[in-house]
């Protein structure tokens, strides 16, 4: 009876046994596997659960002017962001990063009402906002250290700079062209953790340091670009016109030394600026240029010998019928040489001499001096312009792309081509970049001047320049005279063409001045261009004044032309004026540093040529100087700057600037010597502390504009 019970409880022993075996020879083969098979695997797996590697960014190289003083670099900042499920007042939030960070109201109650635990508010706040944001003590709110690209400039330059993304990365102008130069190499280390997966500890060296990125030192001078810029805005506005650019070069080297457009933008705030203001016109635009272009025919007249310049020319009393179309002078011309029809524009004079040169020849040279193809400047976004090839013109091209019709260029073009007349005939590639540096001072790249080719013989190169400053003796350009200096130039007044169909659009024009200095060794070429002059069209009448007054401002300003000696009155209140240059010294009327920060004052008096002496040490802003603002001075004498406030300085209301300018608004408040914080552009729409409270000098103002 028992005997059957027995052989199934042994059946079943065996059945478990084998079972077991089985279970553990494949948790053996399993095992097999791990340990030989795929060891390396599992390492690796191990590895990566009690190690994590960090990236180790590298530090963005800085923009400098030629001569060392500071245009971008990277400052300390904040970003916040936030935990909805920590947020009990998203209203509050929202309110006080509009006003302060100028974000969008709507978008941040948006996102703090969406199901997630991360929410970005504000990427690289400066400082200053910062710590304002964090006195409030918002709950739910949070804050990481990061960097942010700071334009110590603002403005200046800005279509130059360009700007970067949130990523750091170059968006637009040098900032994107170097982006690689700028960005360097990210380095790593390994952060070791323990077998609850805590950070520990560190190796003690990184495996892969990061490598800074270079430091840039572009070609333009930052005193000449703020004396362009200056002007060029004051003149934009007083022709009420659509915008502006001007363009100084140095014609031995290709550099360019100032570039600006009107209307431009705070590079701390680019990204609140449209993209249309944000485009370098310098380069990205192309127009007919109008008369400007006429000194390729005399050019090519000259080079080629069909004109001598007391060649006799009759210009048909200023109206020439070519049956199809007829052609127009300003003026009424009968005979004029060859000379004469340049130094007075005429339109009538210029087609027949483009007639005899034909214009498979005029094609080939406008090629030479560098039209219809990039300068080679690297510039971003630049175009090529408009130059069509002879078999596509028509019957009427031959008389109307010699006087700067049927074809387009950039004023980068326009100057680099001007430049080949003051350098002897010779086209070099426009530079931007002067040099680059490692984080140690060691030169990387030093730019050299490149030549592209010799277009013209120095001798007609001379002969040119010789009619050229007839244009600004006697000719259309009588209005950029500046007295005991010869200037070569040339003035164009161009149609603008109506967008999307032929034709011109009617009274609207393109005012423009072309020109180099001293015409017997040139310095400076210079192109002054306004965009749809309201109060006056004409080049001579609108670009060659704007012309005169930057070249004036930077003769008495610095040594470009040393054994100069000025005797026109230039008034204005801006920058410093020389009074005399004889001799081993001269007289300069003082600006108000007052309300300065102390170094900036410092750099503007030495640069000047006179000293400073500093009094106290409370303060980094200046309170007041010795001698007064508007004191004549001589070179080297010393300006004393007190940067302690006086003892019976008390509380003062503060000033209302809520509708004023940006920037009036700023000098206001550097006059009640409070400290200003801003975002946004334009005119200002909120301010905090409101006007009228009582607040004590040194202290904290922030504004906010809008466009």
């Amino acid at each position: 009876m028992m005997r059957p019970v027995t052989q199934r409880f042994h059946a079943r022993l065996q059945l478990l046994a084998f079972i077991s075996v089985f279970c553990w020879a494949i948790l053996a083969f399993r095992l097999g596997i791990i340990q030989i098979a795929r060891a390396n695997y599992y390492q690796e797996l191990g590895a990566k659960m009690s190690e994590e590697k960090i990236e180790l960014k590298p530090q963005r190289g800085n923009i400098f002017d030629r001569n060392g003083i500071l245009l971008a670099t990277d400052v300390d900042a904040e970003s916040f962001f936030a935990v909805p499920d920590q947020v009990d007042d998203p209203e509050h939030i929202a309110h006080a990063f509009s006003l302060f960070c100028n974000e969008d109201y709507d978008r941040i109650i948006a996102n703090l009402n969406k199901p997630t635990q991360f929410v970005w508010l504000s990427r690289r706040v400066e400082k200053g906002i910062a710590s304002e944001i964090r006195r409030k003590k918002l709950k739910g709110v949070h804050s990481i250290t990061d960097t942010k690209r700071y334009y110590p400039h603002n403005e200046v330059a800005a279509h130059i700079l360009g700007f970067v993304g949130d990523d750091g990365d170059g968006l637009e102008g040098i900032e994107k062209q170097f982006n690689t130069e700028l960005s360097g190499q990210s380095g790593w280390t390994i952060l070791l953790k323990d077998a609850r997966g805590k950070d520990r500890s560190f190796p003690d060296s990184p495996p892969k340091k990061p490598m800074d990125g270079q430091n840039l030192f572009l070609t333009i001078d930052v005193h000449y670009q703020e004396i362009v810029e200056q002007e060029l805005r004051r003149v934009t506005m007083e022709q009420e016109a659509e915008g502006g650019m001007f363009v100084l070069m140095d014609p031995r080297t290709g550099e360019i030394l100032a570039s600006a457009v009107q209307p431009t933008f705070d590079l701390n705030n680019a990204h609140q600026t449209d993209v249309a203001v944000r485009r370098n016109r310098v380069v990205t635009d192309s127009y007919e240029p109008g008369s400007t272009f006429k000194f390729l025919t005399a050019a090519i007249a000259l080079e080629e010998q069909v004109m001598e310049p007391n060649a006799a020319i009759y210009c048909e009393q200023g109206s020439f019928d070519l049956g199809v179309h007829e052609f127009h002078d300003a003026t009424k011309y009968g005979w004029l040489t060859f000379t004469q029809v340049i130094e007075k524009s005429s339109n009538v004079g210029v087609y027949k001499i483009a007639k005899k040169i034909g214009s498979p020849m005029i094609y080939e040279y406008a090629l030479k001096f560098g039209f219809g193809c990039e300068t080679g400047s690297g510039l971003t976004g630049e175009t090529r312009g408009t130059l069509r090839p002879p078999s596509q013109w028509s019957s009427l091209s031959i008389m109307a792309i010699p006087i700067g019709q049927e074809v387009s260029v950039t004023v980068l073009q326009q100057v680099t081509s001007f430049s080949v007349i003051a350098n002897h005939g010779v086209l070099l590639e426009p530079q931007i970049l002067y040099k680059t540096e490692d984080q140690n001072g060691r030169v990387v790249q030093q730019a050299k001047p490149k030549v592209i080719r010799q277009v013209i013989s120095q001798r007609t190169a001379d002969i040119l320049t010789g009619i050229l400053t007839g244009v600004v003796k006697r000719g259309t350009g009588t209005s950029a005279q500046i007295p005991g200096i010869e200037i070569a130039g040339k003035t164009g007044t161009a149609q603008k063409k109506m967008p999307g169909i032929q034709g011109y659009a009617p009274n609207t024009y393109v005012a423009s001045f072309l020109s180099f200095f001293p015409a017997d060794a040139p310095k400076l070429t210079a192109i002054a261009v306004i965009d749809e002059p309201k109060k006056q069209s004409y080049g001579g009448d609108v670009a060659a004044p704007l012309f005169k007054a930057v070249a004036q401002r930077l003769i008495s300003t610095y040594d470009i032309l040393p054994n100069y000696i000025h005797t026109d009155e230039i008034t204005t209140q801006n920058f410093p004026l020389v009074i005399s240059r004889e001799g081993d010294g001269h007289t300069i009327v003082t600006k108000d540093w007052r309300g300065m920060a102390l170094t900036a004052a410092r750099t503007d008096i030495r640069l000047m040529g006179l000293f400073t002496e500093t009094i106290g040490d409370k303060t980094e802003r200046v309170w007041s100087q010795f001698p007064d603002p508007g004191t004549l001075v001589h070179h080297g004498d010393m300006i004393r700057l007190t940067i302690d406030p006086p003892p019976s300085q008390g509380e003062v209301d503060m000033p209302k600037v809520v509708g004023k300018s940006l920037r009036e608004a700023k000098r206001i408040l550097d006059k009640h010597l409070l400290e200003v914080t801003y975002v946004g552009g334009g005119i200002v729409v909120d301010q905090m502390p409101v006007a009228g409270t009582k607040t004590l000098p040194g202290e904290q103002c922030h504004i906010v504009a809008r466009y």
